[in-house]
């Protein structure tokens, strides 16, 4: 058929001036394409191709390969590596030049047809005759395409909803939460549940453990300090089994999430506003991942590179207060207990850091939807939405829906994050107090400086936890008292009475603010948060006068 194209072209000088200018260009993509991929194998084989290797050396155990395979016969001389390399690389390159030649076969420019028929003089022609070109350009409504399974169009579009960002919470957090022992499959989240269940009911176990051979008033600082450790790790693993039990509510706050992303993506404004709240959800996914480390390093450091003869000691020093139920005889065994100990330490707090990166993207997410809301409430004009010949009732339907869907997601954070924050509340209470008492206790002693660091950042984080907490609330209330005010300020005063009716509704329903609470008990607010830090300063008061 392209045969034919070309020598219809032949007797038309317009036609095969086009069609030689595709021609040239369609040479141009297939010379740059075939090129790249020539590069890129050569790029992929040079280091292997140029390393000198011996196959006769008995040290080497694996013969280097362009791509990770097992040959399943021997290779015992340099000729033949040096032949099955030369094959590989002629095989791959043959391969990268079949994947390229394929990709530049076509280039569709299907819509311009109904364009051309478009703008030609079909005007003045007769109308028997006319009607001919509108069979082409109806014909040219439907594009030519190319899909991907039959599923999807495979356009500039379809790769911009690949790469464009459809979610608040930051891509990294979504990777990692299979390893927190939520998601759908099966199998990995059962053994990530698994994995959290045994190894912090084991810590569990050797913190009691300690408790019980260690209760004496002689070591009431190392009992505070083992208490400390406990109540982080419990914290940690009701977290994690507060999201499971919750993981439905969850998987519908993603939806819902999800769906407002695809609200945005239809108008620039909420486009851009969500942008922003995406990226200052990034910045705080860093944030907390970078204090999470910090904090677990340099309460760590200290252990870890402390010089222990084990020989020497009737008590080794790990890294928490622990109580082993084996021994440890060897240097080397004792290294690798505390290794193994400083990397699920790092575990647990990215994992905890998890939970409260979800809870603060949502939370902005929350406000980067009252901020759209707000921003339709301004440009709210019936004047100008009559002479637009737009339905007033629609655009305020509009608003209600998006006023209800906003709720719907704060209502769905507070039962997904109650009885955590009431966790948080009554844990980081005791956490503060027991972590200002071995801070204050550590001064004047010998140690102080390993103390310090390994307390002070500790108390640090501990104490934003909670902080993020009773702000996140503030914030979410403070923000739904604004709706309120810009339902207000609007132009509602020029719509009809029974229009008007319906916004006194949302006017209404903001008097009611949106808040997160503790456990159903308390709201969170930074009067919340000045409560903890009162009750933490009196129950150290009361440490120091039992020390």
């Amino acid at each position: 058929i392209m045969q034919e194209d070309w020598n219809d072209c032949v007797n038309n000088d317009i036609s095969l001036r086009e069609t030689a200018s595709k021609a040239k260009t369609s040479e141009r993509i297939t010379n740059l394409i075939l090129i790249l991929h020539t590069m890129t194998i050569s790029g992929h084989g040079i280091g292997v191709i140029l390393a000198n290797v011996d196959v006769t050396d008995n040290t080497t155990t694996e013969l280097r390969f362009f791509t990770k395979i097992e040959v399943p016969f021997d290779i015992n001389t340099q000729r033949t590596y040096r032949c099955i390399l030369i094959i590989e690389f002629f095989f791959l390159m043959m391969w990268s030049w079949s994947s390229g030649a394929i990709n530049s076969l076509l280039i569709i420019l299907s819509k311009e047809i109904g364009f051309a028929a478009y703008s030609s003089a079909w005007y003045d022609m007769k109308s028997k005759d006319s009607r001919v070109l509108l069979f082409v350009i109806l014909r040219s409504q439907k594009p030519l395409t190319l899909t991907a399974g039959k599923m999807m169009e495979l356009s500039l579009q379809s790769f911009t909803s690949v790469m464009t960002r459809k979610s608040t919470i930051n891509r990294i957090v979504f990777r990692m939460l299979p390893w927190c022992g939520i998601g759908s499959d099966g199998i990995i989240i059962l053994i990530s549940r698994l994995f959290w269940i045994i190894t912090l009911g084991f810590i569990g176990f050797c913190h009691c453990l300690y408790f019980l051979t260690h209760l004496n008033a002689q070591n009431f600082f190392n009992l505070v300090d083992c208490l400390c450790s406990f109540l982080a790790h419990a914290k940690v693993i009701t977290k994690l089994i507060a999201f499971w039990i919750n993981q439905r509510k969850f998987v519908e706050t993603l939806t819902l999430i999800t769906d407002d992303w695809s609200d945005c993506a239809k108008n620039d404004i909420g486009m851009r506003i969500m942008t922003d709240k995406a990226k200052i959800s990034d910045r705080i996914t860093n944030i907390i991942f970078i204090l999470h480390t910090v904090t677990i390093a340099a309460y760590c450091i200290g252990t870890i590179i402390a010089d222990v003869d084990i020989t020497d000691k009737i008590e080794l020093p790990l890294i928490n207060k622990l109580e082993l139920p084996f021994s440890v005889n060897t240097q080397r065994m004792y290294r690798v207990v505390l290794i193994i100990e400083f990397i699920h330490m790092i575990l647990t707090n990215w994992a905890s850091g998890v939970i409260n990166i979800i809870f603060l993207a949502m939370i902005v997410h929350v406000g980067g939807q009252m901020d759209v809301l707000q921003r339709w409430l301004a440009e709210f004009i019936p004047k100008e939405i009559e002479n637009e010949q737009k339905s007033v009732v629609i655009t305020i339907n509009k608003i209600i829906l998006k006023h209800q869907k906003i709720i719907q997601i704060s209502d769905s954070i507070e039962s997904l994050y109650t009885y955590i924050a009431l966790l948080i509340f009554a844990s980081n209470t005791i956490l503060m107090c027991s972590l200002g008492f071995l801070i204050v206790t550590a001064l004047g002693t010998d140690d102080v400086v390993e103390q310090m660091m390994k307390c002070l950042l500790f108390f640090m984080s501990t104490n934003l936890e909670a902080f993020i907490f009773c702000y996140a609330g503030e914030y979410l209330n403070s923000k739904s008292k604004e709706i309120g005010f810009a339902t207000y300020n609007c132009a509602w005063y020029n719509l009809k009475s029974k229009d008007s009716r319906i916004l006194l509704l949302i006017i209404l329903r903001s008097q009611k603010q949106l808040t997160l609470t503790a456990g159903k008990i308390m709201d969170l607010t930074l009067e919340s948060f000045t409560s903890i830090m009162n009750a933490s300063g009196s129950y150290l008061s009361v440490l120091l006068a039992m020390q």
